[in-house]
């Protein structure tokens, strides 16, 4: 039994290190790739990072094509950290899988567009609000703004450059080519509010950048960030698209928004928890990390009760009746019917004495009841047998005691006493017992 419970164990604590190595090799070399474009809860599209997909090279193209120190980030809010009042020309960029804004910064945006700046989002969804800017009034509700193309690879071109801008464009998984949901531009089925141009489009057919006229300034809508992604801009074909592009942003300063790619009203920030702090911090985790493998180690070898088990006994048995079958078979074996029937007889007196009160003296010497004819008229009468019938029992015994008993006799001796006690009348209470002495 130990030596199970030490395999078990040994078991046990080999997974929980493999376990640990497995965690502890992932957290400090880490996946090098992320492939994934879909989720934008993981922030991709970064600016800063190298995964496949993030804009990192494309945000190092504008850095060296635009002043220097011109990009600024808005971290915080777009209304704060988006001047309206500027007395040179600003740009508005984002990128991303889905712009959230609400009415109050989609009003800020449009204001700022409004004064002669020029506002360029990247990005596959855009919120109702900023649609809705872009609608006539009458029809905005009742319209598709975008549509999906999907396809393993699309040919992407701009239409208002004069050198050759077309590359094909596609997703890839661990540099394997995927299927993909291209979104574009329904202007088919729009009545837009403002004027607009188609400035790229998808086979020549499927528009998928947007130029909209606001006030003095311009709105640049581009539905494919994937065009924009690191991945992609390793391909030589797509150096010229991505000029035509940053054409578009005039000199000057460049608000990136890093901001907006949350929907903050729905995950709301949260105050770090104390155990996130202790994780965060490379030493109070690995204590932590410590006092949970002690605690276990504890539960495994110091959990387990101390005292000795108790045994389980077996429950008490009455021997009696095996006593009493094995004397029986010796007597039987040694043919001393003479003797049971003298035992048999003894047992028949001391239940009349115990169930009718009748006592009856056996002789010793004799091997005989002492009866009388009142004894056996009592016990007909407590007992409701005719007297006759318990006459029948004794004299049989004193057949059996004056002439050699055989095993028929006995039998025969057995059979008379069951036939009496099995149609008699029981007498276990006093006054029954009090009438029978009487």
């Amino acid at each position: 039994m130990k030596q199970k419970w030490l395999i078990i164990l040994l078991v046990f604590v080999m997974l929980a290190g493999a376990a640990a190595v497995f965690y502890l090799w992932n957290k400090q070399f880490p996946r090098r790739f992320n492939w994934r474009d879909d989720n934008w809860v993981m922030l991709d599209h970064r600016e800063d990072g190298d995964q496949p997909y993030d804009v990192r090279a494309f945000y190092q193209f504008l850095e060296n094509t635009q002043a220097k120190g011109s990009i600024q980030k808005i971290k915080n809010d777009l209304l704060r950290d988006l001047p309206l009042e500027s007395s040179v020309r600003a740009s508005y960029l984002f990128i991303g899988n889905h712009l959230f804004l609400d009415s109050a910064q989609t009003d800020h945006l449009v204001r700022f567009v409004e004064m002669g700046n020029t506002a360029c989002i990247v990005s596959k969804r855009i919120d109702s609000c900023l649609i809705k800017q872009l609608y006539s009034s009458d029809c905005w509700l009742n319209k598709a703004f975008f549509d999906t193309y999907t396809d393993a690879q699309v040919s992407v071109a701009w239409t208002r450059s004069a050198q050759a801008t077309r590359f094909n464009l596609h997703y890839a998984v661990q540099n394997q080519t995927r299927s993909y949901d291209y979104t574009y531009f329904n202007v088919n089925t729009l009545c837009f509010g403002h004027e607009v141009q188609v400035l790229s489009t998808i086979h020549d057919s499927l528009p998928c950048c947007l130029e909209f006229r606001i006030g003095k300034g311009r709105l640049l809508l581009h539905s494919i960030p994937l065009a924009f992604a690191n991945y992609t801009m390793l391909q030589p074909a797509c150096r010229n698209y991505i000029q035509s592009f940053s054409a578009q942003i005039p000199k000057g300063p460049i608000y990136w928004d890093v901001a907006d790619k949350l929907p903050r009203q729905d995950f709301p920030k949260e105050a770090p928890s104390p155990l996130a702090y202790m994780l965060q911090q490379r030493s109070l985790a690995w204590a932590w990390y410590l006092l949970c493998t002690l605690i276990l180690l504890y539960v495994v070898f110091r959990g387990k009760r101390r005292q000795r088990v108790i045994p389980v006994l077996p429950p008490v048995e009455n021997s009696s009746y095996e006593y009493l079958g094995t004397i029986a078979h010796l007597h039987f074996r040694a043919h001393n019917f003479r003797w049971q029937c003298t035992l048999m007889m003894r047992l028949f007196l001391a239940q009349i004495r115990e169930r009718y009160g009748l006592h009856v003296v056996f002789d010793p010497q004799l091997q005989a009841p002492l009866t009388d004819a009142g004894f056996y008229t009592r016990l007909s009468q407590v007992s409701g047998q005719p007297e006759q019938k318990i006459r029948l029992v004794f004299d049989h015994y004193a057949r059996i005691r004056h002439d050699n008993a055989n095993e028929r006799d006995m039998v025969m001796l057995h059979r008379e006493i069951s036939n009496f006690w099995s149609k008699t009348t029981p007498m276990n209470s006093k006054s029954n017992q009090a009438r029978a002495i009487n």
